[in-house]
């Protein structure tokens, strides 16, 4: 596993977390050790470039070097050979993947960053907007991720709106991220180090 890597595990899920500080020489090195055969994209930035080869290369270490990464027509990742759950994020800098042995999972993993607060009105119903406070970044990406993370484990159906999950929180404890619940998924986050927010989804099997 890369030296950058890291692993969390919770409720059946594993996740495979990169902060890439490599440089895309570095990336390619240790891609062309896999002997994979896939060939590296010439036309994407630098920086995408970078990401695409810690997405492949999280996943040979996750699930075996002839693991291929394929996406569908929606543009939903998948495994080939499958696995029961899989899903995969990136923000700048770092890469996520999640795989889970007991069916769908969704992950996302976020910047903190104030930008949340202008677009939140995307992905936040009018009962969530008002619960949770306009100038709270961290909350405000938590749910960001949630949600993000629920459309992924359900297909990431891009005819559906972020709004259309629903989040909730003990009055005891709003909105905190230990506290964070949703009906029909099982929802866990982690703040990695201070300045990235990454949320695992999975449904829950009636």
């Amino acid at each position: 596993m890369p030296e950058a890597g890291r692993v969390l595990t919770d409720g059946g899920v594993t996740v495979w977390l990169w902060r890439l500080t490599e440089s895309e020489r570095e990336l390619v090195g240790l891609w062309e050790r896999l002997q994979s055969g896939e060939a590296l994209p010439a036309a994407r930035s630098a920086a995408r470039r970078c990401e695409w080869l810690a997405e492949r290369l999280l996943i040979a270490t996750a699930v075996g070097k002839d693991a291929r990464l394929l996406h569908k027509p929606s543009g939903a990742p998948y495994l080939e050979p499958p696995v029961p759950g899989f899903s995969i994020s990136h923000t700048r800098g770092m890469v996520a993947i999640a795989v889970s042995d007991n069916g769908p999972v969704g992950v996302d993993v976020e910047r903190v960053s104030n930008r949340v607060l202008r677009v939140r009105e995307r992905f936040l119903s009018p009962e969530e907007l008002a619960l949770i406070a306009d100038d709270d970044v961290t909350a405000n990406i938590v749910a960001w991720t949630a949600k993000e993370a629920m459309f992924k484990a359900e297909g990431g159906n891009h005819d559906c709106s972020l709004t259309q999950y629903t989040l909730s929180y003990p009055a005891s404890r709003p909105c905190q991220d230990q506290a964070l619940q949703a009906d029909g998924f099982s929802l866990w986050t982690r703040i990695i180090d201070g300045d990235c927010v990454l949320t695992v989804a999975q449904p829950t099997k009636n």
